[in-house]
C-alpha cells in the first residue's frame, strides 16, 4: 500500500495534469502538419542533448534489435526514431483535438485490405509501429466494425478526450480490467477486436517467453488462444506514415490458419514474428523507448545475460533453453552497460 506522502504526491500531480491538460491538447492540437514536423525535430533535438532515459532506451534496443548495424548507422536510426515517437505524442494530442482527421490523414484501404478485414470479425495483433491510435480510430471509419482492449489513464480530463475522440469514430473501447468475457462477446457479435502484441507479460501473469529479435521477451498468447478457441481469422497489422504524411494500413497474413497451429505457444510466436517483419520494415516508427528485453530468464547464463539492455534485471522465471540456443539469437554483441 502506497505511503500518505506517495498518495498526497499522487494526488497534487494529477490534480496538475488533470488542470494542464485541456490547453495542451488544445495548443499542440492546432499545429498544422509543417508545424508540428519541425516541434518533432525540436523537442528531439532537446531530448538528445539532455541524453534522457528515452533516448537511452532507444540506442540500447536498438543495439540488441540490429547487431549488424554499424554505431554510426544505430545513431542516426536513433534520431529519426525518437522524432517520430515525439511526432507520435503531438498527433496523438492533436486527434484528440480533431478526431475527424483521423479519416483524412489514412490512405482507404484497398480492395485486398477489405478482403482481410471485412469478411467477418478477426483478431488483429498490432504492434507498438507508426501510429496505432490512429489505426484503432480509422478501422471503423472505412465501415469496420472494430473495438479494441485499452487501459484507462489517471488522468480523467485525458480519459474523456480520448473516449470523445474513439466514440467519434466509432471504436468500440474493453477495459483492460474484466476484458475477457467482454472481448468474446464483441466477436461473438462481428467486431474485429485489436491487441497490441508486443507489450511485457510477466510470466507471474500468464506471460510466456518467445522469441523477439533474437532474445526472449515475456509475451501474451490471449489473442492466440481466442483466435484458436473460437476458430477466427487472426492477422498482424499496422498504420505506417508515408513520406506525405499520411498513414497506409499494413498487414500481415500468416501462412497457416490459427488452427493449423499445434498450440497457443506457437502461434504466439509466429504472430510476434509477423510483428518483428513490420518492424524491420519501418524500424524508425517502432516504439523502442519500451523496455521490451525487461526480465532476463533465471536459467540464463552470464555469457547470454550480456545480450540484454542495460535496464533489463535477472528474474525468478526460466525460459525453455532452445531460445537461449546460439542458433536461435541474432545478436552477439554485447549490450549490457
Amino acid at each position: 500500500m502506497p505511503s500518505k506522502a506517495k498518495i498526497i504526491k499522487r494526488a497534487i500531480t494529477d490534480a496538475i495534469m488533470n488542470m494542464m491538460t485541456p490547453p495542451l491538447v488544445s495548443i499542440v492540437g492546432s499545429l498544422s502538419d509543417k508545424s508540428a514536423d519541425k516541434l518533432s525535430k525540436t523537442l528531439t533535438n532537446v531530448i538528445k542533448f539532455l541524453n534522457i532515459g528515452a533516448y537511452k532506451n532507444i540506442r540500447a534496443n536498438l543495439k540488441v534489435a540490429f547487431p549488424e548495424k554499424t554505431d554510426d548507422e544505430r545513431r542516426e536510426l536513433a534520431y529519426r526514431n525518437a522524432v517520430n515517437t515525439v511526432r507520435f505524442g503531438i498527433d496523438f494530442l492533436r486527434v484528440l483535438k480533431h478526431p475527424e482527421m483521423v479519416k483524412t490523414c489514412t490512405i482507404p484501404p484497398d480492395d485486398s485490405i477489405r478482403e482481410i478485414v471485412g469478411k467477418s470479425a478477426i483478431i488483429l495483433c498490432l504492434p507498438h509501429l507508426g501510429n496505432w491510435e490512429i489505426f484503432g480510430q480509422a478501422i471503423p471509419c472505412f465501415g469496420f466494425k472494430a473495438a479494441a482492449v485499452a487501459e484507462m489513464f489517471r488522468n480523467q480530463k485525458l480519459n474523456t478526450l480520448i473516449e470523445n475522440a474513439r466514440q467519434h469514430n466509432g471504436l468500440v473501447i474493453i477495459p483492460r480490467k474484466g476484458a475477457g468475457r467482454k472481448v468474446i462477446g464483441a466477436l461473438r457479435d462481428g467486431y474485429s477486436v485489436g491487441f497490441l502484441a508486443d507489450q511485457n507479460l510477466s510470466p507471474a501473469d500468464g506471460g510466456v517467453f518467445l522469441d523477439f529479435f533474437g532474445l526472449p521477451a515475456p509475451s501474451s498468447t490471449l489473442p492466440a488462444l481466442l483466435a484458436q478457441r473460437l476458430h477466427l481469422p487472426i492477422v498482424v497489422g499496422a498504420s505506417v506514415r508515408n513520406a506525405e504524411d499520411k498513414f497506409e494500413f499494413q498487414f500481415i497474413q500468416l501462412p497457416k490458419k490459427a488452427d493449423e497451429y499445434p498450440d497457443s505457444d506457437s502461434l504466439a510466436q509466429a504472430l510476434l514474428k509477423a510483428n518483428e517483419t513490420l518492424i524491420r520494415q519501418y524500424p524508425e516508427q517502432y516504439l523502442w523507448t519500451y523496455h521490451r528485453w525487461r526480465y532476463i530468464p533465471s536459467n540464463a547464463t552470464d555469457d547470454f545475460v550480456k545480450r540484454f539492455p542495460f535496464y533489463a534485471v535477472k528474474r525468478p522465471y526460466p525460459c525453455p533453453e532452445p531460445l537461449m540456443a546460439q542458433d536461435t539469437c541474432n545478436n552477439t554483441q554485447t549490450t549490457k552497460g
